[in-house]
């Protein structure tokens, strides 16, 4: 969630609104001619452009790709949590004074919530549920519907993570016809993942 820019913003809100003004001014300035990412590693924080709109973003690399239009970003938006793919010469190295306002996003993850996958007995065909790190399908399909389809949500933070800057949270949606759902229990009963 995200404070909209208004006559009422908080200091918070001017302050990234300013900082976006001054990126823009930076990348499309000559000044910034001299600064390409030359080396981009995975995981390295930088500015990106985003071609359907031509602005610059705060990014972090998440892997690079050879393709026959040379080497493709792929990268996350640090203030927009939105997944793109840029060009590397697209990309520059981020000025110190840009990291001085915090990133927009926090990465949260579903309290007390382990993902599972069917795993089969080649021997006897049986099917059982066994933990993994990725969210099956299903699961993702539920929660996008979910949270597209709610009239309001709250979380309840139980733990931050300090050193990966993670807030570990309890997700409740109020939905039309449910009313509030507590989304860790039900991906839990639905057998969508362990407690």
């Amino acid at each position: 969630m995200k404070e909209a820019p208004g006559p009422m913003m908080s200091i918070k809100t001017k302050m990234f609104l300013e900082l976006n003004e001054k990126i823009q001014n930076y990348c499309s300035g000559q000044l910034h001619i001299h600064k390409y990412l030359l080396q981009p590693k995975k995981g390295q924080v930088c500015l990106a452009k985003r071609s359907n709109d031509e602005l610059w973003y705060r990014a972090k690399i998440l892997s690079i790709r050879q393709s026959t239009q040379g080497p493709q970003a792929s990268l996350y938006l640090l203030d927009f949590a939105e997944n793109i793919r840029s060009p590397v010469s697209w990309l520059r190295v981020v000025p110190s004074e840009f990291l001085h306002v915090p990133f927009q996003v926090k990465e949260a993850r579903l309290y007390n919530t382990q993902p599972i996958t069917l795993q089969t007995c080649v021997i006897d065909l049986t099917v059982s549920p066994v933990p993994c790190m990725v969210w099956d399908t299903s699961a993702v399909d539920y929660f996008k519907t979910a949270v597209k389809d709610a009239t309001s949500s709250k979380v309840k933070v139980h733990h931050h993570d300090n050193s990966a800057n993670v807030f570990y949270v309890t997700l409740y949606l109020n939905r039309p016809l449910e009313g509030l759902v507590d989304i860790n229990e039900y991906l839990i009963t639905k057998k969508l993942c362990h407690s």
